[in-house]
């Protein structure tokens, strides 16, 4: 059973390894004191599919509940960053945190105006372009040799089929 704890305000509940559940952590793209969003964050949400979010106790996070999976292999959590300055009364500059897997999740149901009261699948092929313009990539990478070390080969004769001779 759990006990109230003043730090927390708001319901609490565990993501499992194995549960549906994905989350969307905007750090620091909420203005505390006048409720603006970056707007860089709102373009984020609306590729994604529109869902449930809700303010952080801090009023600086917005958290969007989704279902799915984070597109890249091997990867439970991505983040990315919106600005590199921070936007209104925060102190540090705005990112945006994909999480799927297990975690703490807390929310206040401080209801986000213009998000449905129900959860979405989050459009995984745009979620796998946002992450993907950020760096993240699970395809393999094309390697190119590059080994200096290694000896010349012979040089040839273009004009002759195969080399001087």
């Amino acid at each position: 059973m759990a006990t109230a704890d003043p730090r927390i305000d708001g319901r609490v509940f565990i993501q499992l390894e194995d549960d549906r559940y994905t989350h969307v952590d905007g750090d620091d793209v909420r203005c505390p004191e006048t409720g603006e969003v970056h707007p860089a964050f709102i373009p984020v949400l609306e590729h994604l599919g529109l869902t449930y979010a809700d303010i952080s106790t801090s009023g600086s996070v917005v958290h969007a509940h989704y279902t799915g999976e984070l597109p890249i292999d091997g990867k439970t959590q991505a983040t990315i960053e919106l600005d590199t300055e921070p936007w209104g009364a925060n102190d540090t500059a705005p990112s945006v945190e994909f999480h799927a897997g297990k975690r703490l999740c807390v929310t206040t149901g401080e209801h986000v105006d213009g998000t449905p009261l129900d959860l979405s699948e989050w459009d995984h092929d745009a979620l796998r372009a946002i992450l993907e313009a950020h760096g993240y990539n699970d395809r393999e990478p094309v390697s190119h040799d590059t080994d200096r070390e290694r000896q010349k080969s012979r040089p040839t004769n273009p004009r002759r089929p195969n080399g001087p001779k």
